[in-house]
Parts: structure tokens; C-alpha cells; sequence
């Protein structure tokens, strides 16, 4: 059986393959459900009703994800959704968050102890957080649009 980031993978696969064919009805509805069970499954990991990093956790983050997604996608191409720029940007860093965001959280909180930072628990997890969308920024402005405009350029002649 493949890991479970594989499994997380072709979940979205998959719901990028059904939008690009149709969407679902009530998407706002879908998109709020998906939303709501990824804050939840969040919650519950964080007061320890979930374990941290358990196949259920997981799969419950993955899956309430791509529903978010689905009416998400769904909601824009049925016109009742509207991204815009902050949307598409959030679209564009998406991968690259979830590539780094654990590396860098785990670089960060390390860190924070080391050099003695002090505050709210929120606030070191507001740090942690924001420089790993920071991160995933770069690494689509720099890594992930230049390799893909090369191959396409490649790929085209």
C-alpha cells in the first residue's frame, strides 16, 4: 500500500481531475464543510484527541482538504466564488507549503527557544506559520515558476 502522502497526493489528483471535468453544486456549502473538519481535525490533534501524526490525523487533514478544494475549484467555475489575487496567490504556494511547511516549522520552533524569544504559545506558531507561507512563496517564485517555464519552453520547441 502506498504512504500516506502518496495516498494525500492522488487525493488531490483526483479532485483536480473531477473539476476539470465538473463541478459540485452548493460549493460554498462544501467548500465551509472541508474548512470546518480541517479546523476541527486541527483542534482535536491539539488537545490531544488525536495523536500527532497518526494515520487517522493524517487522513483526516488530507481528506477534509480536497473537499475544501473541491468547493473551492467548484465555486469558482460556477461563478459564486470569487478567489482573486490573494486566492490565486494561496493556489500558487500551495504545494510548496506543503513541501517545506514541515522543515521549516521544525526549524523554527528549535529556534525560537535557542535565541530565548518569548511570548504567547499563539505567537510562536504565528511565527512558525508565517515563515513557512514565506518560504513557499520564494520557493514558487524561484524555484518552482522558473523550472516550470523552462520545461514548458523546452517541451514546446
Amino acid at each position: 500500500f502506498p504512504s500516506h502522502d502518496r495516498v494525500l497526493f492522488i487525493f488531490g489528483i483526483l479532485v483536480g481531475l473531477f473539476t476539470s471535468k465538473r463541478s459540485v453544486q452548493c460549493s460554498r456549502l462544501i467548500a465551509l464543510l472541508g474548512l470546518v473538519c480541517f479546523i476541527s481535525t486541527g483542534v482535536a490533534e491539539n488537545i490531544n484527541l488525536l495523536k500527532n501524526g497518526a494515520v487517522i490525523t493524517i487522513w483526516l487533514f488530507g481528506i477534509s482538504a480536497s473537499i475544501m478544494l473541491l468547493g473551492l475549484v467548484s465555486g469558482e467555475v460556477n461563478g459564486v466564488i470569487q478567489i482573486g489575487k490573494i486566492g490565486n496567490i494561496l493556489g500558487n504556494i500551495s504545494y510548496p507549503l506543503y513541501l517545506t511547511h514541515g522543515a521549516i516549522i521544525s526549524v523554527m520552533l528549535p529556534s525560537i527557544r535557542y535565541f530565548n524569544i518569548e511570548g504567547p504559545s499563539w505567537l510562536m506558531l504565528f511565527l512558525s506559520v508565517g515563515s513557512s507561507f514565506i518560504a513557499a512563496f520564494l520557493t514558487n517564485k524561484w524555484i518552482e515558476k522558473p523550472i516550470s517555464s523552462g520545461l514548458r519552453h523546452f517541451l514546446i520547441k
